[in-house]
């Protein structure tokens, strides 16, 4: 009786509430997700769902520092627009201008998408301006040059000014008419990125307060469960005294 009451409060104990953090993940982001979650010390596990997709799903007292860790990561990343989501099939036709307009979006997608496959880039954006040709006219006058820049957040502890030459060269080649040296890479560096959360003799009371609050109902049931095992093994042990008894004087 005693080793039942012992595994049935252990598991009581040890049960949690897990929800959903994130879903609708590629299977690459999603590996990426659960693993810097793991390192962190945050219990999740990934799941697939009906969609060809994959989702996270965590203890329900961990699900605010799971996304802050996520968060500070630059994750999820950005999902960027390919040709055929700017240029569907069957689409309206629209005029020169907004062709055009949509053409560059989608170049600065593509470009985007490309230059977040770099080791250490977290997030990229790539805006371009070109200018309306009028005619076989070229404008001449640097105001209206073309010119592109790039934005990108990469983690600290990673150098990405080595590859600004390769990165201007890159754009400049998907560009007609964008020459390289108008082009600007701007590097900025995450804060804290990939290190545990500091926290403070404050913060894991806390925690711990927030723990036992989430395990209240449990722990009332098991305490319950307890109480009533061990009047059961009191009445056992007083019946069987008297049965004893009854053996002696018989």
């Amino acid at each position: 009786m005693n080793r039942f009451i012992s595994v049935l409060l252990a598991c009581l104990l040890l049960t949690g509430c897990k929800v959903d953090l994130y879903s609708g993940l590629d299977e690459k982001q999603g590996n990426e997700m659960l693993a810097l979650l793991l390192v962190e010390g945050v219990d999740a596990e990934k799941i697939a769902d009906k969609k060809g997709t994959v989702k996270l799903r965590v203890d329900k007292n961990q699900l605010s520092n799971a996304i802050e860790i996520l968060s500070r990561n630059s994750y999820p990343r950005d999902k960027f627009a390919t040709l055929s989501d700017v240029f569907p099939e069957g689409g309206l036709i629209s005029t020169p201008t907004e062709e055009s307009a949509r053409y560059n979006y989608a170049v600065s997608q593509d470009l985007a998408a490309t230059v977040s496959n770099i080791d250490g880039v977290l997030t990229a954006r790539v805006h371009l301006v070109l200018p309306e040709q009028d005619g076989n006219k070229k404008a001449k006058s640097d105001a209206n040059l073309a010119k592109a820049s790039v934005f990108i957040k990469h983690s600290s502890n990673i150098s990405l000014d080595a590859y600004i030459p390769q990165i201007k060269q890159m754009v400049a080649n998907s560009v007609g008419g964008l020459k390289y040296e108008n082009i600007a890479v701007i590097l900025f560096p995450s804060v804290a990125t990939f290190n545990p959360i500091a926290k403070t003799s404050t913060d894991v009371s806390l925690g711990i307060i927030q723990q036992f609050k989430d395990l209240g109902p449990w722990l009332i049931a098991a305490a319950v469960l307890l109480i009533i095992g061990l009047r059961f093994e009191k009445l056992s042990g007083t019946a069987k005294e008297i049965y004893e008894r009854q053996q002696r004087n018989g």
